[in-house]
């Protein structure tokens, strides 16, 4: 329907293993950009995939990495040219159908010089009674004065082990930021990371994490300054209710090299009950003089007071509740386009159904 509306310049959509659709705007493909899933790029792209793969997020990195680089399986490849701008944003849909699954799939962007390009994706499963895995892998590559936008929601359901790593390289004057939303999964770890090579760079990471009763969201970033002159923005935003249980895990390093950066981290935290937690993780490494450094983090509950002054008004409290959360993630909706901003406030709604009472 996105498409149909124009409102995407590319779909890609995977279930399980095997990505069943793919299309891109015929304007940007004369343009150059090539938007295929992982494998049709590495059979019809070898010298530009072969260039790039394993080079952000090596086989050895970790463990899943490692499984991962072994078994992948689908995913997208992105590449725009130089100076390529591509205003509408490109989309893929992640979906497991079968139980006892796990899902591998490899993602590669690459930016190069002075272009821009918007990649969102969606990932649900239906709920089964036992676990499946969700391993991938992303890795993007920001030529110098490039942009790059990534964004997620993650709504996959209470069985499901989320654990990816992705991880962002940006050359001198590029800019990445990762848009994070992470609604469902059973265990949710990541932890986008952005390094920084090259002088003027800049990195953005803005998440919110949903956490309901049994679930784990382990949500953060990591921002690593390689060059001088770099900065750096972390916003993390969580939610609990229900007994479930949110954290922020984020590093900030700052190498001797990278003198004059800069760096702002934002934690909060929104407790709806009091049998929920939320804990804060964060590293910081400074290995270099002529730094700023920011870090601030709060935690809050809903107070009768706001719950009061709502129901004043006409609401119930269930729609009041839920109106004080969707104020809490606004920074971060805000960003999102349209259409994925009004399913993360409805997929919020749908978590805050029952919370109170």
């Amino acid at each position: 329907e996105a498409e149909k509306d124009r409102l995407v310049a590319g779909v890609a959509a995977q279930y399980e293993s095997e990505v069943v659709y793919n299309k891109i705007n015929e304007e940007l493909e004369r343009q150059g950009v090539i938007f295929l899933d992982t494998d049709t790029a590495l059979r019809e792209h070898p010298e530009l995939f072969e260039e790039y793969f394993g080079t952000a997020v090596p086989a050895g990195d970790n463990k899943f990495a490692a499984l991962n680089t072994a078994v992948w399986s689908g995913g997208s490849f992105i590449y725009v040219p130089k100076g390529v701008h591509c205003t509408i944003p490109l989309q893929a849909y992640f979906r497991m159908n079968t139980e006892n699954l796990g899902q591998f799939e490899r993602t590669l962007i690459i930016a190069d010089e002075d272009s821009y390009v918007h990649y969102v994706e969606g990932c649900t499963a239906p709920i089964y009674k036992s676990d499946s895995l969700h391993a991938a892998i992303v890795e993007i590559i920001v030529k110098k004065n490039a942009r790059c936008r990534y964004t997620t929601i993650q709504n996959w359901s209470n069985n499901v082990y989320n654990l990816v790593t992705q991880r962002a390289y940006v050359e001198e004057g590029g800019t990445m930021e990762w848009i994070d939303g992470n609604i469902g999964s059973k265990a949710n770890m990541k932890y986008p990371a952005c390094y920084l090579m090259g002088p003027n760079a800049k990195g953005e990471a803005l998440s919110v994490a949903f956490a309901s009763e049994g679930q784990y969201q382990d949500t953060g970033a990591k921002m690593v300054h390689m060059a001088p002159h770099t900065s750096s923005t972390i916003v993390s935003k969580s939610i609990s209710q229900g007994g479930g249980r949110s954290a922020y895990r984020g590093l900030v390093r700052v190498n001797k090299r990278a003198h004059h950066s800069s760096s702002a981290v934002r934690c909060d935290a929104l407790l709806v009950d009091d049998i929920s937690r939320s804990d804060t993780y964060p590293y910081n490494d400074i290995r270099t003089d002529e730094v700023s450094m920011a870090h601030e983090a709060t935690v809050s509950k809903v107070s009768e007071d706001q719950l009061f002054y709502l129901m004043q008004r006409g609401m119930t409290e269930e729609e009041a509740m839920a109106m004080i959360v969707r104020g809490f993630v606004e920074p971060i909706a805000k960003e999102l386009p349209m259409e994925y901003a009004l399913e993360l406030n409805r997929l919020i709604e749908i978590q805050m159904e029952g919370a109170v009472g």
